[in-house]
């Protein structure tokens, strides 16, 4: 059987850019990737609170001390620019392990 748990979210995230043009992802300034236990490439989940849509991508780790959270490629077209959104890990191996829920300050 195959079970699927929260490994970490970043809650109410505010999508700082979006490039159309890019290779798709999600970049995630890299300190802000490390506090959540997110790895560079990993399979994420992306909820969009304006409208409940949800697509996968992979994270991509940016400049450390930016704050961003930029989507690229056809991600960029189905979240926007500045909308609050949650990221999700994808599900993985089970662990015993309590997720990772940090809120970040607001925008």
């Amino acid at each position: 059987m195959h079970i699927s748990l929260l490994k970490s979210k970043i809650h109410q995230a505010v999508v700082t850019g979006a490039d159309v043009n890019s290779e798709g992802s999600l970049s995630i300034s890299a300190e802000l990737a490390e506090m959540v236990e997110l790895e560079e490439y990993e399979r994420i989940l992306v909820g969009n609170m304006a409208n409940g849509e949800t697509f996968e991508t992979y994270v991509i780790y940016a400049v450390r001390g930016h704050g961003t959270v930029a989507l690229s490629g056809a991600a960029a077209r189905l979240a926007g620019l500045r909308p609050r959104a949650d990221r999700h890990a994808a599900p993985g191996p089970v662990q015993q392990r309590r997720p990772v829920l940090p809120v970040p300050d607001g925008p």
